[in-house]
């Protein structure tokens, strides 16, 4: 949690935001960070004014050098992150009224940092644990088994060292803990390229790790480069759903007598020169239902192409 710049009470201001978890849902409970400590189901349990209870529950508070009080806790819910942030929700409206910032971190953490970002990867169609999982698994034992990640899709930035100039653009970040960055970009550096990996992993294997600040290999200019490359690609792109899918990966018998699953014949689809058609593939919230990223210049294409599986799918 983020708030306005200004001198604080951490008390009173903490405790106005666990009131509005409580008015938005009292199934909301407050957990203690890292330490023993009681739940918290009504902001009428935390003290007026002891600082020391605070810290078993609002994790890590201080004001940054920008005049920020920042800090971390850990709430129960029985519903999603989204439901939380949703804009239409009085609560949201009244973080954003007080200059509050809520940011979603799925593990415990003293603070969080991003390792990089993903070249290629939508961030408007991407399921983050969905993604996430995919990453774990094509690291394997290159990732250590204590380091915890997230994907997170929002905006980035990438500052152009000599004009100082700022490029912003909405992307996928990975980030862990902030001590652990380095082991976790090293790890990402051992992922196959995405001309291979794209076969086997639908969700992130057309993807390129690419990191904030320049080494030996990614200098600046580089970096930059792909951020804008990245735009472009994401403008190329169109979207279609697939209705009736029970397994992405069961063996379907087409046309031509070939017996493939759904993933490997969409990410094998080409036109007749062999230009690739398909970005990449992702299921949704809707069961039965997945969602195809496409490139718009083959839209014709698509539409002859993707009929003909909607019927062998509804069979």
């Amino acid at each position: 949690t983020i708030l306005k710049k200004g001198n604080f009470n951490v008390p009173s201001c903490f405790k106005q935001v666990v009131q509005q978890l409580n008015i938005f849902s009292p199934a909301i409970t407050l957990l203690p960070y890292n330490t023993n400590g009681v739940p918290i189901t009504s902001a009428d349990q935390l003290p007026d004014n002891q600082i020391e209870d605070y810290i078993i529950y609002y994790h890590n508070h201080h004001v940054t050098a920008g005049g920020q009080l920042t800090g971390m806790c850990c709430i129960e819910t029985p519903f999603t992150w989204n439901q939380l942030k949703d804009e239409k929700k009085t609560l949201f409206k009244w973080l954003k009224d007080k200059g509050i910032f809520m940011k979603y971190v799925s593990f415990k953490a003293d603070q969080v940092s991003a390792a990089g970002w993903f070249y290629s990867m939508n961030p408007d169609v991407l399921k983050s644990d969905e993604a996430a999982g995919e990453i774990r698994k094509r690291l394997g034992t290159n990732l250590p088994s204590d380091l915890s990640i997230q994907m997170v899709p929002r905006m980035l930035s990438i500052t152009d060292e000599i004009t100082r100039n700022r490029f912003s653009f909405k992307g996928v970040a990975i980030e862990c803990e902030r001590n652990r960055v380095k082991d976790l970009q090293e790890a990402l550096y051992t992922l196959e390229s995405p001309a291979k990996a794209r076969f086997e992993y639908g969700i992130t294997g057309g993807s390129l790790f690419v990191p904030f600040i320049e080494n030996d290999v990614w200098k600046n200019e580089k970096i930059l480069g792909m951020a804008k490359a990245h735009v472009q690609e994401m403008s190329k792109l169109g979207q279609i759903f697939l209705q009736n899918v029970q397994d992405i990966d069961k063996n379907l018998h087409w046309k031509d007598g070939d017996a493939e699953t759904l993933r490997t014949m969409l990410t094998n689809c080409t036109t007749i020169d062999g230009h690739r058609m398909i970005h990449s593939i992702h299921k949704t919230n809707r069961e039965g239902t997945i969602s195809i990223l496409y490139y718009k210049e083959y839209a014709a294409e698509i539409n002859n192409t993707f009929p003909d599986i909607q019927d062998i799918l509804e069979r």
